[in-house]
């Protein structure tokens, strides 16, 4: 059966009916076959038909579309209570004027004078099993009686708007404390508003006070800088650096120079031309020779003497041809690493380097004239020689000479001469490194440069040469004695030593000044021959690069911290120009044009500052600007870096004094801005604002460096530590912004809520934003410290100002204290909205990084709740007295609601049921954290809510029941006062079982008392439809007996249709005014009435006046009324139809269609079933058998019995056993066999064995199986039943495993079968059987069992 809603309009208002029609296959059939009208529609229901019919007729082409809002509008007005709303909060009591009866008249009285409900079912016109026929037509067809036993209308039950306006009556009480929750959300919301219009708005001004330090704002602090920046502009210095670096013309300098310190043009050519009359700055290359490496080597090793054997050794080996030589080393390790060792230990130099400054239009440039020792040089270096190695050899005095050897020494000296020696203040000289080939120095020099487009940088590198040394090393080799022609060889080598000492050349390197660039040359250089006849090997490493001083006379080197300030101010004064180009301040990323870069890198060079002198310079450049206008913390962090990163250079100068106060002043300027920021983070860096979050993260990336860096330790060695700093300043901004929002909070209508609220949004915004970003950074945990303040804060202004009785409805102590059902003091909602506050702010601590330790002070708020139990048991004895006077107020002010779409019932259980699911929401919003006081104050809860559910049954109940209801007697009639007050109770009902959860269980008692209250309004409602059955009685009594008793050629189908429609008539008025579960109830009802007569008619009368097939009849009519009931699950269930009188109905009908054979093999059936189930040990005793099945014979074997009842005066029987097999149709052929009587015995020894010949088809035929029947046999008298037991034959062995063999009893099993007696007096077989009278099988079976009884 299909259910389909169709809607259509008339006048006004939609009817939805909900529409029963079989599957698709059969709708034609059954469209044709279902539109009579049943005899007992009213003529009022045909009238209000035909007047409706022109509307639906007009609106037949609309049908589809609306049907789909009529579903969702039903849907929008029922609740989760099976269609139920839910009651809104403060409805107007102005919206039921059109749905309710006027309030003047008594309920009872507008019920009395109301029509019966069958005048208001909508006509049944129309097929229930067609989808797209129509609802009303004038005439419409006759319809086979069985069409409406699946009809089942199903409407709306109630209209949302149907209320007194009750509520108006208490001030709408329950309705305020139920909207707490969406107040708080209102509060949370203006929180969050407050905290976007902040992000929306421009931060507030993060400009701090001026600072009274240094500053270039006077007019000659400034122009004076200016001047000096022409200056450095007009003295440029070096070659543009690699990539095309600070490359800049200087007409671009100029320009940006004049636009940054905003100059007018007459100013800047003025000051342009002073500065050009300036003395100019003197140009100075500074060298450091680093270190050398690869060179020649010119001298043997002199460090040790070599022992006597090895250096006789070393000498033969020096006279042999080369050949030989080889031949006779062996290629074994140890020859090789002695060769390496000879050769290492005569292969070194001790190198020294010359150099100087070749000038213009001089001689060339190599070779240099004889180079002086560094002795001879001391006098005229100036101080630009540093001989502090202490490696150095003491050095003779010697004068400038080219080394040479000694037999080419006159002709080169003539032929290389430069003509005269270069002046003394040019030439400086390194320290001397002895026996090496990659020496070290690491020394510095510097050279004033005359012309940097045409001086030349020019530098030698010689092998110092020392007399003594070799003297030394002459007169070891003279001791040696032993060896032939020795002596004369080792004279020879002194001779040659003796004549003199001159330093060999190792190579030349050679660098136009003009070449170097600005940003300096660090690199390895290849050193050049003296001339192309000559060779050399070996490179050099340089770092050379230019400066200027001041022309004061001397080359002294002056204190450059003049200069760093100059760039500092410099670099200010470019910042501040580009800063000016943005806004806000924060939006430039730091970057300089390039004129502005190379004008600073002049200066920088010019100055001959380090690279961490101008790192330092632009930190505090922009540390000092930061001061006044807010910067890009990402520049502010890159700078740190860069001072980092030159602050931990290998070989970095300490810093003076000054400098180091200078850069501290600026690193803890900066530390302090950034707290002051920090504090005020609300409103500088609005947590909805993405850029400000960025800043944010950087300036806290900035403090974090800051606290890293080796820098900032060196200059503030006393500094706490900036993570300390940022814990504490979180908390002064934190308790700043709490006590200004505490101010704020005074004019709002609840200060302290709305002081909690703000909070916690506040709290919720950095748990959400700002503490990523300080446990990233700086690993602070900014969620537990804001939280711990706040909750601090909180406790103590909420419990100070509790205690001091400055919150409005809170109760420390409710000692003595009553409520009465007239108390005119009513219960503020501002402690419950204080307490959700603080709620909601408590279980954000489940945040926390760490709860409370012992040695911690615990949380302020953590149990803050407890404060309020005095407030929340008040507002128990409140709400309790509060809803039972609503409840008495509703049930005054009741009216019936009319309406086409809705169930009967009255505005009172509205008003009821939304009290009570006020409480609950209610309860639900408060969320009590305590879980055992949550327990006691929930059983307190349940209390109220019974009590009022309980008291509102009971009201209503009592006015039916004195309205007469139960005293009505007749034929049936649906009357309004009984659907009204049986809907009302279930709809009330249904709201209280709300208050029962799978997910959270109430406690015992309190459990107990919602279950005893819902069973008490249950058996209200089982007692008012309970009313309905005995109405209707004489008539389905009338309706089955003309089922019962129709003539066998009326069909059941036929026969049934006067019960049907009867049936059909009242149930559909009554599924249009009550709800499902009353309409449900009714049904069940109903049905067990319907059985009652059903049985009564098969019991009535004499078997033999039965027409034939009355039996069949009566079941095929049961099927239909099942099928009536159930309506393809629109109606009962099948578990609720199928009855313990259903079924003994149906099996009382299949007995009787069932021939007496058959039945007696059901009879055997069930009495082995009972076999089967029997307990050992029985009460009538046990027999012991065994058997098996083989070749077409059956063998019994009769074993022993024990405890026979005893059926003889002297307390024993003379028993024996009767063996039959069963069914006798089957096993017609076998008599029944028995053992020999034993006399006088409870316990007999039988031991008997019997044969049948049989099949093993037969064995298994359903049911066939072995009876013992064990008798005790009388001389005189019938012998006496003494029990029976039952052996199925398909479980003996031969049979149950028919392909295995057995050819006796050996080895078997014995079976001990528990002796049974019939105790069923009214078996329902004997007893169906006993009315066949005509029967004789029937009756000598019957006449059996019944001598078997047990009396």
């Amino acid at each position: 059966m299909e259910w389909h809603w169709h809607s259509h309009r008339n006048c006004n208002a939609s009817t939805i009916v909900l529409v029963a029609g079989s599957s698709s296959n059969s709708n034609t059939s059954s469209s044709s076959s279902s539109s009579s009208s049943s005899s007992s529609d009213s003529s009022s229901s045909r009238s209000r038909s035909s007047k409706s019919s022109s509307n639906s007729n007009t609106s037949s082409s609309n049908s589809s579309r609306s049907s789909s809002r009529s579903r969702s509008s039903r849907s929008s007005h029922t609740d989760a209570c099976q269609g139920y709303p839910k009651p809104l909060p403060g409805s107007a009591a102005g919206a039921a004027a059109g749905n309710c009866s006027s309030a003047g008249n008594t309920p009872i009285n507008s019920r009395r004078q109301s029509r019966a409900l069958e005048c208001l079912v909508p006509p049944r016109t129309g097929s229930f099993r067609s989808r797209n026929s129509p609802l009303h037509q004038p005439d419409p067809p006759p319809r086979p009686p069985l069409a409406f036993c699946k009809r089942r209308l199903s409407w709306p039950e109630v209209d949302p708007r149907s209320n007194s306006g009750v509520q108006e009556t208490d001030g709408s009480y329950f309705e305020n404390f139920t909207s707490l929750g969406w107040k708080r959300e209102n509060r949370r919301m203006s929180a969050t508003r407050a905290a976007e219009s902040r992000a929306e708005a421009n931060p507030e001004n993060e400009r701090d006070p001026p600072v009274p330090e240094e500053s270039i704002e006077r007019h000659d602090d400034k122009e004076k800088l200016y001047v000096e920046v022409l200056h450095t502009i007009a003295n440029t210095v070096g070659a543009p650096a690699p990539g095309g670096q600070f490359a800049h013309y200087k007409d671009e300098m100029y320009l940006h120079a004049q636009r940054a310190f905003g100059v007018n043009p007459d100013r800047h050519y003025r000051l342009l031309h002073a500065s050009a009359e300036d003395k100019p700055k003197i140009i100075v290359l500074s060298v450091v020779v680093i270190e050398a490496d690869g060179l020649e080597a010119k001298d043997a090793n002199e460090e040790q003497p070599l022992p006597l054997p090895l250096l006789l050794l070393l000498l033969l080996l020096l006279l042999l041809p080369l050949p030989l030589l080889l031949l006779l080393l062996p290629p074994s390790s140890k020859a090789t690493q002695f060769r390496i060792l000879m050769c290492s230990r005569m292969c070194f130099s001790d190198p020294y380097c010359m150099l100087g400054i070749q000038p213009d239009g001089g001689p060339p440039v190599s070779p240099l004239p004889l180079p002086p020792t560094p002795r001879a040089l001391s006098a005229d270096m100036s101080g630009g020689f540093d001989n502090s190695a202490a490696d150095s050899p003491p050095h003779r005095k010697h004068s400038f000479r080219l080394s040479f050897k000694r037999r080419e020494a006159g002709r080169r000296e003539q032929r290389d001469s430069l003509g005269g020696p270069v002046p003394a203040k040019l030439i400086k000289a390194t320290s001397i490194k002895p026996h090496t080939l990659s020496p070290k120095w690491n020394e510095k020099f510097k050279f004033d440069i005359d012309d940097i487009n045409t001086d030349t940088f020019h530098l030698d590198i010689w092998d110092h040469d020392d007399e003594s040394c070799v003297m030394d090393a002459v007169s070891r080799l003279n001791e040696v004695r032993g060896v032939r022609g020795l002596g004369r060889f080792f004279k020879q080598v002194c001779q040659s030593a003796r004549q003199g000492s001159q330093d060999d050349f190792l190579g030349s390197v050679n660098i136009p000044i003009a070449e170097i660039p600005s940003t300096g040359l660090d690199a390895w250089f290849k050193l050049e021959a003296r001339s192309h006849r000559s060779t050399v090997q070996g490179r050099i490493r340089l770092k050379l690069w230019l400066s200027t001083r001041e022309d004061r006379g001397h080359a002294a080197d002056e204190s450059n911290e003049q200069q760093l300030h100059k760039l500092e101010q410099l670099q200010l004064v470019f910042m501040q120009h580009e800063v000016t180009t943005h806004e806000p301040s924060w939006t430039w990323s730091g970057d300089l044009p390039g004129p502005a870069l190379t004008i600073l890198h002049q200066m920088a060079v010019q100055s001959e500052l380090t690279d961490l002198q101008c790192a330092m310079a632009r930190y505090v450049a922009a540390a000092r600007l930061n001061r006044s206008t807010p910067m890009d913390p990402k520049f502010l962090h890159r700078l740190l870096t860069d001072v980092e990163k030159q602050w931990n250079q290998p070989n970095q100068e300490p810093l003076t004094r000054d400098l180091e106060q200078w850069l501290a002043e600026a690193m803890n300027g900066f530390v302090e801005r950034s707290l002051n920021q920090i504090r005020r983070h609300r409103d500088i860096f609005p947590a909805l604002n993405p850029p400000s979050l960025i800043r944010l993260e950087f300036l806290l990336r900035c403090l974090g460096l800051l606290g890293s860096m080796r820098a900032f330790r060196a200059v503030c060695p006393f500094n706490k530590g900036v993570r300390g700093e940022v814990v504490n300043a979180l908390r002064k901004g934190s308790i700043m912004w709490g006590q200004n929002v505490l101010r704020e909070s005074q004019c709002l209508p609840n200060p302290l809520s709305n002081f909690v609220t703000t909070l916690t949004a506040d709290i919720q915004l950095g748990q959400t934003y700002y503490h990523a970003l300080f446990d990233n950074t700086n690993g602070i945990q900014y969620f537990s410290i804001i939280y711990k303040q706040y909750d601090a804060m909180v406790g103590e202004e909420v419990y100070t100002r509790m205690a001091a009785g400055q919150v409005p409805g809170v109760r420390m102590n409710l000692s003595q204290y009553a409520v009465l059902e007239g108390d005119a003091e009513p219960v503020d909602t501002k402690p419950f909205e204080l307490f959700l506050a603080l709620q909601e702010f408590c279980q954000l601590k489940r945040h926390l990084s760490a709860q409370p330790q012992p040695p911690e002070k615990p949380l302020a708020l953590s149990n803050s709740h407890e404060w309020f139990i005095p407030t929340f048991e008040r507002w128990m004895m409140v709400s309790k007295a509060k809803a039972l006077q609503r409840i008495r107020a509703a049930i005054r002010m009741d009216a019936i609601c009319e309406g086409e779409r809705i169930v009967r019932y009255s505005s009172s259980s509205v008003d009821t049921a939304s009290t009570l699911l006020n409480i609950k929401e209610f309860w639900k919003v408060i969320n009590w954290p305590d879980e055992e006081t949550a327990i006691m104050l929930e059983s307190q809860l349940i209390d109220v809510v019974c009590s009022a559910a309980m008291h509102y049954c009971d009201l209503i109940h009592t006015t039916l029941a004195d309205s007469g209801y139960y005293e009505q007697q007749g034929p049936f009639r649906c009357s309004d006062d009984m659907c009204v007050t049986v809907n009302n109770v279930e709809y009330v009902r249904r709201t209280l079982a709300e208050f029962r959860s799978d997910e959270q269980p109430l406690e015992e008692s309190a459990d107990n008392l919602l279950e005893s209250s819902l069973t008490h309004m249950e058996n209200r409602c089982e007692r008012i439809l309970s009313k309905l059955a005995p109405l209707m009685q004489m008539s389905l009594q009338k309706a089955v007996f003309h089922l019962a008793w129709s003539p066998d050629s009326l069909p059941a189908n036929q026969a049934i249709v006067p019960l049907l429609e009867y049936l059909d008539c009242h149930l559909a008025a009554l599924n249009s005014a009550l709800l499902t579960k009353n309409f449900n109830r009714s049904l069940r009802f109903i049905w067990k009435t319907v059985l009652g007569e059903m049985a009564r008619q098969m019991e009535t009368g004499d078997e033999t006046d039965k027409p034939t097939h009355f039996h069949k009849r009566l079941y095929e009519a049961l099927q239909l009324l099942v099928d009536f009931f159930h309506a393809e699950g629109q109606g009962l269930l099948l578990e609720c139809l199928h009855t313990e009188d259903f079924w003994r109905i149906e099996q009382r009908l299949q007995f009787h269609k069932t021939d007496t054979e058959r039945l007696i093999d059901m009879f055997y059936m069930n009495r082995l079933r009972e076999q089967l189930v029997a307990i050992m040990p029985g009460p009538y005793g046990s027999l012991a058998v065994r058997a098996y099945f083989n070749h077409d014979s059956l063998c019994v074997e009769v074993l022993h019995a024990r405890d026979v009842v005893p059926l003889d005066p002297n307390g024993f029987s003379d028993p024996f056993v009767v063996i039959e097999l069963l069914p006798r149709r089957v096993f017609q052929h076998c008599m029944e066999q028995q053992t020999n009587v034993h006399k006088r015995t409870l316990n007999p020894i039988f031991d008997e064995c019997f044969e049948f010949s049989v099949t093993l088809e037969q064995c298994l035929t359903e049911g066939a199986m072995i009876c013992f029947t064990v008798m005790d046999h009388d001389v005189l008298t019938a012998n006496d039943f003494g029990g029976e037991a039952f052996l199925a034959l398909g479980n003996i062995p031969g049979v149950a495993d028919y392909s295995t063999s057995v050819d006796n009893f050996h080895g078997l099993k014995q079976i001990e079968l528990p002796l049974m007696q019939q105790k069923d007096k009214c078996n329902p077989i004997l007893q169906i059987l006993e009315l066949r009278v005509n029967d004789k099988q029937a009756q000598d079976f019957v006449r059996k069992q019944k001598a078997r009884f047990i009396n």
